[in-house]
């Protein structure tokens, strides 16, 4: 078995540098030699890289993630290799990267390559790539900020915002064992949950924001515009789909006298869910 460890200094956030390096598919960017790198779900990686003179292809499986603290891998088939990368804060603005990998010299070139030190330098080299693709950029062009544990996925919601839900829900009156999902109209408690954009429209958006991060260290200030008008055009959208909420919401409870105490229960439910949204948005 062949091992190797290198680290480096990064000049931006903990969590800008921790972000960038959860986007595997970009690894071909700063990686010598990795063609493709295909997320194939949460945990599971399809790598093709050429090594040693020979064009090779695995599966690897994360099999520990920690948001801004460390990332784990095996592989799954073909040569044996595994490793982590742990990111360390030194400032506010300086994050050390430290990587390690443990992997299976084959034949002769690997061999010697890896005698004379051939792979350290390979690994210092991609560093220094990445170094300067952060640096450069000055932000991460996506993040995963999910935990893996041996294979199991852990999505959290953050504290504060459950303790406020749980708070809500004991400053409600009792319903008597009844269900909040159904109104005396039949409607589901879950369209308040529903997104106020079209999955077609978020997708166009987030694919033009990802634009402008990629051609940011072409046309900083060019992008930085684009940005401003992608910020603009999602809270005017946004705006439209929490208006068209609120007018949905007001047109159940304002019947005057006709509402029941029940229908103005269900009324004071919905607006509770409503309001702890734009709260959390």
């Amino acid at each position: 078995m062949a091992e190797v460890e290198e680290s480096i200094e990064v000049n931006a956030p903990l969590q800008t540098v921790y972000n960038q390096w959860t986007q595997f598919e970009e690894f071909p960017r700063f990686m010598e030699g990795v063609e493709s790198v295909r997320q194939l779900d949460d945990t599971r990686l399809h790598w093709v890289a050429e090594i040693g003179g020979r064009r090779r292809e695995w599966d690897a499986e994360i099999t520990f993630q920690e948001p801004d603290r460390r990332v784990a891998w095996r592989a799954v088939d073909g040569k044996y290799n595994s490793g982590e990368v742990t990111f360390e804060p030194l400032a506010p603005d300086r994050t050390r990267i430290f990587v390690s990998m443990v992997y299976d010299a084959e034949g002769i070139i690997e061999k010697v390559g890896s005698a004379v030190g051939a792979d350290d330098r390979r690994v210092k080299g991609d560093l220094e790539r990445f170094k300067r693709l952060v640096e450069e950029r000055g932000i991460e062009t996506g993040s995963w900020r999910g935990k893996v544990h041996e294979g199991d996925v852990q999505s959290e919601r953050g504290r504060g915002q459950e303790d406020a839900f749980d708070a809500d829900d004991r400053a409600m009156p009792d319903t008597g064992g009844r269900s909040e999902a159904v109104d005396s109209a039949g409607t589901g408690a879950d369209d308040e949950q529903a997104p106020l954009l079209a999955p077609r429209d978020a997708e166009d958006l987030r694919q033009r924001w990802q634009s402008v991060q990629m051609r940011f260290v072409d046309e900083p200030r060019e992008m930085v515009g684009e940005a401003d008008d992608l910020v603009d055009e999602l809270m005017q959208r946004l705006m439209a789909g929490f208006n068209e909420r609120r007018s949905l919401l007001s047109q159940r409870w304002e019947e005057g006298e006709q509402a029941s105490t029940e229908e103005l229960r269900v009324a004071l439910t919905r607006y509770r869910s409503f309001f702890n949204r734009l709260l959390s948005t």
